[in-house]
């Protein structure tokens, strides 16, 4: 048999310590290149790097890496990889036309970016960019129609698009804000509770009967129906004259009663 790194002749026996020791069938090296180690002993693995050519140990920390192909000053410990070092693939960019890796290391990991459309200038990592920024018009879930972009609000976390546009956005909140109204107003009884004024929604309020009760104002929120029902259950519903008169503490109305006139 021959060795796989020198190609040299490997012996059948050899002498250590003064005993034979047989070479066996599964030696693939002579024992120049990796010496004898008696039994309850690891020998010290031994490598030569593609990169530098320089011999190095694979055995670091305890622990044997037998699948390295670099050292570790070419390559250090758990930051690079030889696949993600010989990816030399490159893509160009949808918007400027740059061209930018497929295979990077960030944070000690490679990171592959196959399905990635842009570069890291326009697009940058860990932003949340989900948009296409080489389209300048959308459509509008909610009018079919297509606009610009600049029609339709940003969203905080991810920068992108809302479905609707603006116009149709608040259209939307007031439809939803009047049917949600609409809902508290019948679970009241749907008028006034003391003139039983119930022509205009938006003339009817909702007046808490103690203050110091009152958790939010119904008017303003955005919670579920479910959890409206226990702040309505502190309320009366009272149309905008009846609510004001209260407030003003207006028991009687005087028709007689004319302004002084200030001299």
């Amino acid at each position: 048999m021959k060795c796989q790194k020198c190609s040299c002749d490997i012996p059948k026996t050899i002498i250590v310590n003064g005993k034979k020791v047989r070479s066996g069938r599964k030696r693939k090296c002579c024992f120049a290149c990796y010496p004898y180690c008696p039994k309850g002993q690891k020998p010290p693995m031994i490598g030569i790097c593609k990169g530098c050519g320089s011999e190095f140990k694979k055995r670091v920390d305890g622990k044997t890496v037998t699948n390295r192909i670099y050292c570790f000053e070419c390559h250090p410990k758990n930051q690079y990889k030889s696949k993600g070092i010989r990816c030399t693939k490159t893509k160009k960019c949808l918007k400027c036309s740059k061209e930018f890796p497929l295979k990077m290391i960030i944070n000690n990991k490679i990171k592959s970016f196959g399905s990635r459309s842009f570069c890291f200038e326009c697009s940058p990592f860990g932003a949340g960019n989900n948009r296409n920024l080489v389209k300048t018009e959308k459509k509008c879930q909610f009018c079919n129609s297509m606009k610009p972009l600049d029609d339709f609000y940003t969203r905080k976390n991810t920068n992108s698009r809302h479905a609707f546009c603006k116009k149709c956005t608040i259209e939307y909140n007031r439809e939803r804000t009047a049917h949600k109204k609409l809902e508290c107003v019948n679970y009241l009884g749907g008028a006034c509770q003391r003139c039983g004024y119930s022509k205009c929604l938006a003339a009817l309020d909702f007046h808490h009967i103690e203050s110091d009760d009152k958790e939010y104002t119904i008017a303003h929120h955005k919670v579920p129906f479910n959890q409206i029902k226990k702040e309505l259950d502190k309320c009366e519903l009272l149309c905008s004259n009846c609510h004001r008169e209260h407030h003003a503490s207006v028991v009687h109305f005087d028709p007689n009663f004319t302004k002084r006139v200030i001299p």
